[in-house]
């Protein structure tokens, strides 16, 4: 596998990471989300 083949791997399981780690977020503080998003 070349080395563009693995950074794109990578870059897709970090992408759905954050997707996670943001769900997180707005499903246990979605009052403090929606405060920093008005103000």
């Amino acid at each position: 596998m070349s080395p563009l083949a693995w950074y794109i791997r990578i870059e897709e399981k970090t992408q759905v990471n954050y997707q996670r780690l943001i769900n997180l977020i707005f499903q246990v503080k979605p009052i403090n989300i929606e405060v920093i998003v008005e103000g």
